[in-house]
């Protein structure tokens, strides 16, 4: 059962990047999503696009769509078309613009049908200060009765030289996790010309001539060794200090639960912290408050998402999400697995693997699933 649990706990942090979830108009007149920011690091830059659908219809799905141009300008006169390089997924180039502290940037975005939409101006403020980066170990009763134990990750800043107070703070979790896709055996695999009774990405290959079953290692491993990555669920704002707040203390912005699979060796944790301006403030705000309140009895859900696109040409049609530009400072550490107190409290891995949890292909244990080797990972 602790498995299980284990389970779905990183299931629920590892879901997506950024996933944003709105209130969409009546149906019928559903229209599209944007997502997307630029900052002062180096890009390359990425932008979503979407069909909007009715989260309540069990028929409307989110699906990715493709534009005509995708145009990302600065008031200097910058500007760069965006490329598809995925359904749905535009990037700039690795090389080309960057966003520059006191530039004012916004998106055009033109689709096939001829409608024509194009972000609100949005100011690339300083970044202000990430100062330090903390961790407390702590346990937490559950509706059980028992105990949940974890870490609480905290983040002290500060405004620096930044003329907003107005900030946003964002955690990627990164843990590496090895699976035994060689025991898996329970398929056919068919592949070159054979059945391979193991997933190929394993390196074994049936060398059995004349249908005979004969496994064997010929090839490293593709799924074998994989890096997740896990996120703070809700935004995590500056609007719970005092506005003329110089420095942030002891800002919580996530939990990460002790599980076997998150510490198998260690977890990588970084936090951004990012400058908003007002509106982009507001929109995040919302979002945020939008969460908590389907968490609470006594709260209802109200308010609307902030736009900030305007439509310039075709038949009217609503558009929502964000295109926002923002600076950012960050801090990262490790949480290594024999900086978990007690050692009982790690789940035996040996369970999972016997039970053939540990057996798939570690591209599909969990969401955000690579097997590249991230530029940051250190052994």
């Amino acid at each position: 059962m602790r498995a299980i649990i284990s389970i779905l706990l990183i299931l629920i942090a590892s879901a997506c990047v950024d996933r944003l979830t709105y209130n969409i108009a009546k149906a019928g007149s559903y229209g599209i999503v944007v997502d997307g920011f630029i900052s002062d690091q180096p890009g390359p830059y990425t932008i979503k696009i979407s069909k909007a659908f009715d989260i309540e219809s069990k028929e409307s799905i989110k699906t990715a769509i493709s534009v005509k141009h995708l145009i990302l300008s600065d008031d200097q006169g910058t500007s760069e078309e965006l490329t598809q390089v995925n359904a749905g997924i535009y990037e700039t180039k690795a090389q080309g613009i960057r966003g520059q502290v006191g530039r004012v940037y916004k998106l055009r975005v033109e689709l096939l049908d001829g409608k024509i939409y194009e972000s609100m101006p949005d100011s690339l403020l300083s970044a202000g200060r990430m100062d330090s980066l903390y961790y407390s170990f702590t346990g937490i009763s559950n509706s059980d009765g028992g105990t949940e134990y974890g870490f609480d990750i905290f983040a002290n800043s500060s405004r620096g030289g930044s003329s907003s107070n107005r900030f946003m703070w964002k955690m990627t979790g990164t843990f590496q996790s090895e699976t035994h896709p060689e025991f898996k055996g329970d398929g056919c695999y068919w592949f070159e010309g054979k059945c391979n009774y193991v997933p190929p990405c394993s390196g074994y290959r049936n060398i059995g001539t004349q249908g005979f079953r004969e496994i064997a290692k010929v090839f490293p491993c593709e799924c074998c060794t994989c890096w997740y990555s896990i996120f703070n669920l809700k935004p995590v704002l500056s609007d719970d200090h005092f506005s003329t707040a110089q420095n942030f203390e002891g800002i919580k912005i996530h939990r990460i639960p002790i599980d076997a699979w998150i510490f198998m060796h260690k977890i990588h944790v970084e936090v951004r912290q990012l400058s908003l301006t007002d509106h982009s403030f507001r929109f995040y705000k919302a979002i945020r408050d939008q969460k908590n309140a389907v968490n609470s009895l006594f709260q209802p859900v109200i308010g609307k998402i902030p736009v900030n696109f305007i439509q310039l040409n075709g038949l009217e049609t609503p558009v929502q999400g964000l295109f926002y530009a923002a600076a950012i400072s960050s801090k990262s550490l490790y949480i290594m697995r024999e900086n978990v107190p007690h050692n009982e409290l790690l789940p035996s891995l040996d369970s999972l693997v016997q039970v053939g949890i540990g057996w798939d292909s570690c591209l599909e244990l969990f969401p955000n699933a690579t097997n590249v080797r991230p530029v940051f990972w250190e052994d």
